[in-house]
């Protein structure tokens, strides 16, 4: 945990939010006020769709529970599917 501006910051990476129970341990009693939540969050195309997306719930679910703000940020897809990002361009 850091703090930015006063604020208590934490992170938890993407595929960190499905192990809730231990992010809840971790985060409920810290004082944290924001977590950010970087990662490369997409709807997986091999389930049916999901309004809003899994990723999107996720993140909800976790403020909810820890009674923060959550700041969900995606990196570009590109970035990891280098050939799918050519294919599609």
């Amino acid at each position: 945990m850091t703090s930015v501006a006063g604020i208590k910051c934490s992170a938890v990476i993407c595929r960190e939010v499905e192990d809730a129970s231990q992010v809840l341990h971790d985060l409920q009693s810290s004082g944290v006020q924001v977590i950010c939540r970087p990662g490369q969050m997409r709807p997986d195309p091999a389930e049916p769709v999901q309004e809003p997306p899994k990723h999107a719930t996720q993140a909800q679910q976790l403020a909810r529970q820890v009674t923060v703000y959550v700041v969900q940020t995606n990196w570009p897809n590109a970035l990891n599917r280098l050939l799918r990002a050519a294919l599609d361009a």
